[in-house]
Order: structure tokens, then sequence, then C-alpha cells
């Protein structure tokens, strides 16, 4: 990224948020240093301060952090490790609380949707379930009531059936976001079936059910996760083949934050 910044058309200003973003993933995924040798062509503040971000993902990974709920949860630290380390923060408190803490936040519509269906994940794997108390009902109208409601609303169905509760998601979908828009929800239908095809082991009907999805991000970013998830070569080369479609309308930029999320789902 850094030594093609210029034929890409990326500024400097542009860089530095991705380079700690890779950097802690990378961290986060085991690397000792960003894959690629992004951080060789970096001067040295800006190396110096992506180390930092990559032993953060490395802590990450082994367990080794908390999060303090003392604060509001704001920061590019903060907010990269907290779908990792927040839902535990949050399991014992209660709904009024969770909800407070997410809104005083920096967390995206998309972060927050994520932890909250990693928070459910935690209570259906124990047995508990905040649909019996209703106050998965009452979650999602505060998702609902964000910038971006479908993008937090899709991104904790995603999640939930990431942890193996489709159909649990898929009734989320079904009453919250087919009555808002029918033809995305289809494509987040397509998309947890994709990765319900992971648990069954099928690679054919990941790609095929992935490769469905209408909108070309969103299809994009399906496949991304799908390989994150199974580290399948198939799965990686077609992944691969559609991220550099040249009839594809994405920028240079776009791809980059297409494996960024990629990245991140690893």
């Amino acid at each position: 990224m850094l030594a093609t910044k210029e034929m890409h058309g990326i500024k400097d200003a542009d860089v530095r948020v991705p380079l700690y973003k890779l950097a802690f993933h990378a961290g986060r995924m085991g690397y000792a240093t960003i894959p690629g040798g992004d951080l060789d062509f970096a001067p040295q503040g800006l190396k110096d301060a992506a180390q930092q971000y990559l032993l953060l993902g490395r802590d990450i990974a082994e367990d080794r952090l908390m999060m303090s709920l003392d604060q509001p949860i704001s920061g590019l630290k903060s907010v990269l490790a907290a779908p990792y380390i927040l839902p535990r923060a949050l399991k014992d408190l209660g709904q009024t609380e969770v909800q407070a803490i997410l809104l005083a936040s920096s967390l995206s519509s998309a972060e927050q949707g994520e932890i909250l269906g990693r928070l459910f994940a935690m209570e259906l794997n124990e047995g508990e379930y905040r649909f019996v108390n209703g106050q998965t009902q009452e979650y999602l109208e505060y998702l609902d009531s964000m910038e971006h409601p479908f993008l937090a609303i899709s991104s904790l169905a995603i999640t939930l059936a990431e942890e193996g509760y489709t159909r649990e998601a898929e009734e989320i979908v079904e009453r919250y976001l087919v009555p808002e828009d029918y033809h995305r929800a289809q494509d987040v239908l397509l998309y947890m079936q994709a990765i319900q095809a992971v648990f069954d082991g099928d690679p054919l009907r990941m790609v095929s059910l992935a490769s469905a999805i209408q909108s070309h991000i969103f299809r994009l970013e399906a496949l991304g996760h799908l390989y994150s998830l199974t580290r399948d070569q198939f799965v990686g080369k077609q992944y691969l083949s559609a991220l550099y479609d040249f009839a594809s309308p994405l920028t240079p930029v776009d791809r980059r934050n297409l494996v960024l999320f990629t990245f991140s789902a690893m």
C-alpha cells in the first residue's frame, strides 16, 4: 500500500489509519510484521506507531486484555479491540447499561451490531437468550434508530450466523430487514446461508451462494468473509478473482477497504 500509493492515487493522509488497521490484524493473526512488507516503506515514526498496533493485536489474540467501561469507548485502539473483548465485559450488564455504553462510544453502526451479535451468541451458548425476556426487541429497536440501521442489524444477524445460530439470525432478518428493503435483505440471507455452508464443509456451495448476492461490494465482503473463516484455497481463488476483476466498479481504495474487512474477520 505504501509502496504503490502514488500509482493508486492514495494520499499520505489516507495511509496512516489503514496501515494501523493492517498492523493490528496482522498481530492478531500471529504475524511479527505486516505481510507484504508495507512497514519497509514507512517512515520511522509511522513504523513505530504501527508496531504498537501489532502488539495490541497480539495481546487480543493471546487473550491478555480486558476492556474497561469506566470511560467511553473511543480512539482507534479501543474501537479496533472492542469487537473482540467488549462482549465479555458487557455480558453481565443489563440492557439499559449496555445500550448506554454503546451509545456513548465511537463505534460505528456495524461495529455495534457485531458486538450485540456476539453478546447474543454468548447467551445462546449458555442457554440464555434475550428473546425470552423481550430485550432482543429493545436492542434491535436501538439499532434501528441508528444512522445506518440496515447495516447495524445485518451485521448483528451475520455475526449470529457466524457463531452457528443461523435460525435465530434468519428470524431477525425476516422480521426487521425484509420489510425495510426486500432485495437487500435477500442478499443478507444469501450471505448467512453461505456461512452455514461453512459448517457443512461445502466450498462449492459457499461460493455459489455468495456469488448470487446482487450487491457487488456485499458479494465481495461475503467471499472474503468465507475465506477468512475457512482459509480454503478454492474460496480464496474465487475471492481474489472477483476482487481484481477488471470489469468491476471498484476503486483501489475500495479494494483496500475490502481486504481490511477480510483481515478483520480472520
